[in-house]
């Protein structure tokens, strides 16, 4: 967050899951009907828990632009509606409020309808700046680094944390842009130490809403601007099935909110899709009783080429319908290369939900495999800004900058060991 002797850009929103995204992807009018693969909905998963759930808002001076607009798709828009769901969650246990800066403020504990609904209905300056007071903190300063820091320690068990805020670092003093790669490193030593001690997934949801007020460049210098598409994020961190359970509420019913892109990262390393050879005649034999192996390969079509068909399941894995539609994220043993991927309707009981065909000049005996990369998704890239300074307001819409450091410390603390994370790797077997 931007540390300012005056105001601070802040409401970020980081939390929960998947890799990276994009917006999602097509079929028929008939098909869109059901659940985007990728997308666990709320209808759709068993609710575990009870959870315990915290909601962190970074109110520092900068927040001030977000709160001057109201109306659909703002930022209070979103808020109130976060908060006053997940209070409706059958699986919440308690609901905790806070507003954090320097330090944490507990606003409600295990608050009733009636307490949240005072605080959703006193989001103002006025109101964050008397707590603030009350309670030593200092809405000049946000060390976003510190921020994360809090939210992680406070989070253990069935707790699932949310912190809202900008997400833009500003160390006080001297050029933000110095001192990226430290809060990148430092967010991600907090991450790895929380994930030594416990494993827990991680789900940034990114909002855009109006914004008038105070901007405040990467060198401090402030201007003064409107804009239609500011970004905000909500982090939020805690147990997996919460965080697919808060993602599919989000994605069902803030679509008008501002809800933009999300980015889902788990300790799972690698998730079963259930693969299945599909009969194809033309290129080769496949007997049900032998998974995975085909025999007495071909050349055939127009090309003379040589393909294998799969059938597999891809609605647990955290990303978009565009992410798993998009064949460089794919990578196939040398000589093989994804021809094409499209959804499918989910065959009764199978499980099934994209078909795959793998394509090479000519079939060789052996193993051929295929993966699915994991790599964080485009949003980032087209959100992020390594610089700011003196940048027209138009520059600045729809950007956040220092994003792609913020998540990248997120993302290298759950790869860190690993020099090319995949979501699953498909093994099939080719004999003559």
């Amino acid at each position: 967050m931007r540390l300012r002797k005056r105001c601070i850009i802040s409401i970020c929103v980081l939390g929960l899951l998947f890799q990276g995204c994009v917006a999602g992807g097509g079929g028929d009018e008939e098909e869109v009907k059901q659940k985007e693969p990728g997308i666990v909905t709320r209808t759709e998963v068993t609710q575990a828990g009870p959870y315990k759930y915290s909601v962190y808002l970074e109110n520092s001076g900068s927040l001030n632009g977000y709160l001057n607009v109201s109306g659909d798709g703002s930022f209070r828009d979103a808020v109130y509606s976060l908060i006053t769901g997940i209070n409706g969650f059958r699986e919440k246990q308690t609901l905790n409020l806070y507003d954090v800066n320097t330090v944490v403020i507990p606003v409600a504990q295990n608050a009733d309808a009636a307490q949240v609904n005072d605080y959703i209905s006193n989001l103002d300056a006025a109101t964050f700046k008397k707590r603030s007071e009350a309670s030593g903190g200092n809405q000049a300063k946000s060390d976003l680094r510190d921020v994360f820091r809090k939210v992680l320690d406070s989070t253990a068990g069935n707790t699932v944390s949310l912190l809202i805020s900008d997400c833009i670092f500003s160390p006080e003093g001297g050029d933000a842009l110095n001192y990226l790669s430290q809060q990148k490193a430092g967010i991600q030593g907090f991450f790895q130490e929380k994930l030594a001690r416990e494993p827990f997934a991680t789900l940034v949801l990114q909002f855009s809403s109006g914004f008038s007020g105070a901007y405040y460049y990467q060198d401090n210098t402030p201007i003064t601007a409107s804009f239609t598409s500011r970004p905000h994020y909500i982090t939020c961190v805690g147990p997996e099935q919460a965080l697919r359970d808060l993602l599919g509420f989000v994605e069902e019913k803030f679509q008008s909110k501002g809800y933009r892109n999300f980015l889902f990262l788990t300790p799972q390393k690698s998730y079963n899709v259930h693969p299945a050879i599909i009969m194809n005649t033309a290129y080769y034999n496949y007997e049900p009783d032998k998974p995975m192996v085909i025999t007495d390969p071909q050349q055939g079509g127009a090309d003379g080429r040589f393909r294998i068909k799969l059938k597999a399941g891809f609605s647990e894995l955290p990303v978009r319908e565009a992410y798993l539609l998009d064949r460089a994220n794919y990578e196939c043993t040398p000589g093989y290369t994804v021809e094409s991927i499209k959804a499918q309707r989910n065959e009764q009981g199978s499980g099934s939900t994209h078909e795959i065909i793998l394509v090479s000049a000519k079939p060789v005996s052996g193993n051929v495999s295929l993966a699915l990369n994991t790599r964080l998704p485009d949003w980032v890239g087209a959100t992020n800004l390594d610089a700011d300074k003196g940048l027209a307001p138009e520059a600045l819409e729809g950007k956040t900058f220092g994003m792609r450091y913020l998540v990248s410390g997120m993302y290298d603390a759950y790869y860190t060991r690993e020099s090319k994370p995949q979501y699953f790797t498909i093994s099939i077997t080719v004999k003559d």
